[in-house]
């Protein structure tokens, strides 16, 4: 197959913050990404914790701070964002677009 010059790849990774399975598979979803592309070929990469609205009492809910100690292990950016009122979904797409521009230039 060709490759375009002009294309670039980009992953986002998400997860449910209120599944903390769903966040466990992350980290192993981006084991397994840099395992196969090898860190000097990575594409940029963003963890997106969905649901940041939810909240139930008693959950094991993921913090925001479990998934930024995760971001910085495999020197990714992370974002939690809320669906229902779109909190974070712009911000995170600009980033991800940004890491990509600059990727592309290298």
């Amino acid at each position: 197959a060709e490759s375009n010059p002009n294309s670039t790849t980009v992953v986002l990774i998400f997860y449910s913050i209120i599944m903390r399975d769903q966040f466990e598979k992350a980290e192993s979803t981006i084991r397994n990404i840099l395992q196969a592309v090898g860190r000097s070929h990575r594409p940029p990469m963003l963890l997106v914790g969905n649901f940041s609205d939810l909240y139930e009492p008693g959950s094991d809910r993921v913090t925001e701070e479990e998934a930024e100690d995760l971001a910085r292990r495999y020197d990714i950016k992370q974002v939690q964002m809320s669906n229902k009122s779109n909190k974070h979904a712009k911000s995170a797409m600009e980033t991800l677009a940004e890491d990509a521009v600059t990727q592309s230039r290298q």
